[in-house]
C-alpha cells in the first residue's frame, strides 16, 4: 500500500540583524532585515494546484570534478537505480509536473554544482526556459537553490523530451543534494 502525503510546508528564511549604536553609549539596538515567507495555503496530497503526490531526493551525492548526472524526472529511474523506482513515499515514481525543487552543494565540496544545460532535446526545461547548455544555475560550495510552484501546471515533465536533468561537478569534486516533490497527473 503506497503511502500519501500529508502535509508539505515550504519556507524561506533569509535573515540579518544590525545593530544600531545609539549616542556613542554603547547602546545596541537590534534592527532585523530580511525576509522570512512561507505560503499562504500549505500543500496536500493529490495532482492539483496546491497539492503533490511523489518526492524524489538523492542525499550526500559525490560527484567527480567534470562529472555529470543525469535525473530522468519522468520515470525515476536514476534516482534509486532499480527498475522498481519507488518515491520516498512508496509511489511509483514519474513526474508530469514538478511542483519543487532544492539542491545544496554541500559546504565540503571543491566545485560549484551546476544544475541545467543538458543541451539535448531531453533536457528538462523547466524553470531554465531552454534546452541550451548555457540555461543553467550554478551553485558555489555552502550554496543552495529552489524553485516552488503550487499552482497548476507547475513545471511540465514529459516522457521522450523535457525530462533530464542534468548535475555538474565544475571545478572540482562536488556532494550535494538534490530533492524534488511533483505530481504524478
Amino acid at each position: 500500500m503506497a503511502s500519501a502525503l500529508r502535509r508539505f510546508n515550504f519556507a524561506l528564511r533569509m535573515t540579518a540583524e544590525l545593530f544600531h549604536n545609539l549616542d556613542d553609549a554603547n547602546v545596541l539596538v537590534p534592527a532585523p532585515i530580511g525576509l522570512d515567507w512561507e505560503p499562504v495555503t500549505p500543500l496536500t496530497s493529490g495532482t492539483t494546484a496546491n497539492k503533490l503526490d511523489l518526492e524524489l531526493q538523492n542525499r550526500d551525492k559525490a560527484l567527480t570534478s567534470a562529472a555529470t548526472d543525469d535525473y530522468n524526472l519522468f520515470d525515476g529511474s536514476t534516482f534509486d537505480g532499480t527498475a522498481t523506482n519507488f518515491d520516498m513515499l512508496g509511489n511509483a515514481a514519474g513526474f508530469t509536473e514538478v511542483v519543487a525543487v532544492l539542491a545544496h552543494n554541500q559546504s565540503t565540496s571543491a566545485g560549484n554544482m551546476v544544475i541545467g544545460g543538458q543541451g539535448d532535446s531531453t533536457a528538462w526545461t523547466g524553470p531554465f526556459g531552454g534546452k541550451l547548455s548555457t540555461d543553467i544555475q550554478i551553485i558555489h560550495p555552502g550554496g543552495i537553490y529552489s524553485i516552488f510552484a503550487p499552482d497548476d501546471p507547475a513545471y511540465a515533465v514529459a516522457n521522450t523530451t523535457n525530462h533530464i536533468f542534468q548535475v555538474l561537478a565544475s571545478g572540482g569534486d562536488i556532494t550535494y543534494d538534490l530533492v524534488f516533490f511533483g505530481r504524478s497527473a
